[in-house]
């Protein structure tokens, strides 16, 4: 079969397949398929699915017969977002979970989860359980995900087992996921203060574990953080194994102590660097004490 066969090709080959479905002889028949379209093998396979009465009987067939499918007929963009989306659909609805994740080359499955922001509006179809289930074995971390119109009930599968990336965009989706009455400028200013006071739990271990991370993706890219005095020392106390970040930390948060006793004296200094200590009475007193108890000046 030439490649400017293939529609052709398959639509004569569609309806005997479709016939042998009905007379139970399908097999004998799908063999001779795999075995006539060695050219142009993409065409005729997407013009084979488009024409014929059984498409998830073939697919379900192709997938069980064919490790590489989902790779070779995707690879170079060999089929149209939309008609991966089809694809999968009918995969999702053909096979086990584990026969899908067999076609998983080369994480062709993670790129497809992971690459696509509107993935899980695109699959909305396919059963909850069965998706929660792909997103667990694959380990998918969305890095830009579109939730508008998703299933509560995935979402909340997503967001509270920290199947995403810790950035910026994926914070505020799920902190205005979890109280649609925030603030954008409380987003775009006291975004770890918001995570602190969110009483979402998953979120804020996730964050305090990863902590590092938050602050070199969201902290240090923001040169207008201005997050209550109590989580700015929070945040500098989770950090204070790398002083090079608290000092990061404290040049990106726009604040100025009331009171330097509020914090551990071995910051005073970068405090003080920075003019992030209000000059009053009552700083130049602790400071003075601090620092002339231990011989210094």
């Amino acid at each position: 079969v030439a490649p400017t066969d293939g529609v052709g090709a398959a639509a004569g080959k569609a309806q005997p397949f479709d016939f042998m479905v009905r007379g139970h002889i399908w097999k004998q028949l799908f063999a001779q398929l795999l075995q006539i379209i060695p050219i142009g093998v993409r065409a005729f396979i997407d013009a084979f699915v488009r024409t014929t009465n059984n498409r998830k009987k073939f697919i379900n067939l192709l997938a069980l017969k064919w490790e590489n499918m989902w790779s070779f007929l995707t690879e170079k963009a060999a089929l149209t977002y939309n008609r991966q989306i089809e694809y999968f659909k009918c995969l999702c609805e053909s096979l086990k979970v584990e026969e899908l994740l067999n076609l998983n080359k080369d994480e062709a499955f993670e790129q497809f989860f992971e690459e696509n922001e509107d993935i899980l509006i695109q699959l909305k179809d396919v059963n909850i359980s069965y998706l929660e289930k792909i997103i667990e074995k694959l380990e998918i971390h969305f890095y830009k995900l579109n939730i508008a119109g998703v299933d509560k009930e995935l979402l909340d599968f997503v967001f509270d087992n920290k199947y995403y990336d810790i950035n910026k965009y994926m914070i505020d989706i799920i902190l205005v996921y979890k109280n649609s009455e925030i603030a954008e400028r409380d987003l775009s200013k006291k975004c770890y203060t918001m995570i602190m006071t969110s009483g979402y739990d998953c979120l804020i271990d996730d964050v305090s574990d990863n902590i590092e991370e938050y602050v070199k993706e969201v902290i240090l890219s923001n040169d207008n953080n201005c997050d209550d005095e109590k989580y700015i020392l929070d945040l500098i106390n989770k950090c204070s194994d790398d002083m090079d970040l608290v000092e990061k930390i404290i040049v990106h948060e726009n604040f100025k102590l009331e009171n330097i006793s509020v914090c551990e004296n071995k910051y005073w200094l970068l405090l003080l660097k920075h003019r992030k200590i209000n000059a009053n009475f009552d700083n130049v007193i602790q400071y003075w004490k601090q620092f002339s108890k231990n011989g210094l000046d």
